[in-house]
């Protein structure tokens, strides 16, 4: 709408000082439509429907996130699952300590 604000405006009869946006002459049709509409009710409106998308596309973030979690479990087990039979198994084999061909001097 291309107004100005500005807040240096001062009250003639009482001297109080407050601040106004400032429009052209030829813009005041244009302003006392866009005052008459009803802006909370139609934003109400819109952000309704917005607040319907938000919440399908919430609802499909969570969806993905369950899977990937679940997913990430499962592997998760499995890792775990195959360093436990790992060092099972080390602990089975008898790993023998190389024989000491020098000897230690006293």
């Amino acid at each position: 709408m291309s107004g100005k604000w500005t807040n240096g405006l001062t009250d003639k009869e009482t001297g109080e000082k407050f601040g106004a946006w400032l429009f052209w002459s030829a813009k005041k049709p244009e302003i006392q439509e866009w005052l008459s509409k009803d802006p909370v009710k139609e934003n109400l409106n819109n952000r309704k429907e917005s607040l319907e998308e938000r919440v399908q596309r919430l609802e499909s973030t969570v969806s993905d996130l369950v899977g990937i979690i679940q997913k990430l479990g499962i592997e998760t087990k499995k890792i775990v699952d195959d360093c436990i039979e790992y060092y099972e198994d080390c602990e089975e084999e008898q790993i023998i300590q190389p024989k000491r061909l020098l000897k230690k001097n006293k």
